[in-house]
């Protein structure tokens, strides 16, 4: 069942939703429930379309699982999308105003990144990563920024910083593992322009960086919390760039990488 959830990319979906929550939390204010069932919906959309989109692309059978299973279910997946789609634009009238604002904003910007890579014909290998990063750290952010009053600019800063390098580091990290599928699909990844051993290196700089950074902000009180979780996942993700050897037995990486950004849920049932 896990490996259907994975493949659906729902992993990702509940790690959008919960990081979204705590972050919310840790500012200080409480999230719409449709603001959440909202992001994660928009999420399940924009992963689902890019895998479709790479699945139509690839003119053979392609090598990882995720992509055969995107071929094989084309016109089903696509169906649901336009089925998700509807509810979404349901959920836009219960939300709040200031949110739908911030979102669409930022739903702008993803369409233009869409339209670039896919109407234009531009190649993402240089940069694919780094913007679904940066998306993924807006993404989580925005439900709360949007309806938080005086929010501290520093705070926010300091944790879209992270969370881009935190979701930076997985998708990396997964380039790195699959990138022998890649190199067969044409797949466009930053590590193919790197080569592994160099993206490696960037890797495991990137992560004791955050560790470094978190160390630095557990002494401030507000970011106790935050930072800690912050940690815990950072060295969780730092393993599977540390210890590959370990982690590409049966894909566990994936479920490693993925079920990361699920563990704020602990701190927010305690």
């Amino acid at each position: 069942m896990y490996r259907y959830f994975n493949i659906l990319s729902l992993d990702v979906v509940a790690g959008v939703c919960v990081c979204s929550t705590f972050l919310g939390d840790f500012l200080g204010v409480n999230l719409h429930w449709g603001t959440v069932l909202l992001l994660g919906m928009c999420v399940w959309l924009i992963y689902t379309f890019d895998h479709l989109n790479d699945a139509r692309n690839i003119p053979h059978e392609a090598s990882t699982e995720r992509h055969r299973f995107h071929q094989r279910n084309f016109n089903v997946l696509t169906m649901v999308c336009v089925m998700i789609l509807l509810i979404a634009a349901f959920f836009v009238f219960i939300i709040p105003l200031q949110t739908l604002v911030w979102g669409v904003a930022l739903s702008c910007l993803v369409l233009g990144y869409f339209l670039l890579l896919y109407l234009l014909k531009l190649k993402s290998s240089y940069h694919k990563e780094i913007t679904i990063a940066v998306l993924y750290a807006g993404g989580v952010l925005l439900p709360a920024v949007s309806i938080s009053d005086g929010t501290d600019t520093f705070q926010v800063i300091v944790v879209f910083i992270q969370f881009a390098m935190l979701a930076f580091t997985n998708l990396v990290a997964f380039a790195i593992y699959e990138t022998d599928s890649d190199e067969r699909d044409y797949s466009p990844s930053l590590v193919r322009i790197l080569g592994v051993d160099r993206a490696i290196v960037l890797l495991k700089l990137i992560v004791v960086f955050q560790i470094l950074l978190c160390l630095a902000l557990l002494g401030i009180n507000h970011f106790f919390v935050l930072e800690l979780v912050l940690l815990l996942m950072v060295i969780l993700l730092g393993s599977i760039v540390f210890y590959r050897q370990f982690f590409a037995k049966a894909s566990l990486y994936r479920l490693v990488g993925d079920a990361v950004f699920v563990l704020p849920l602990f701190v927010l049932l305690v």
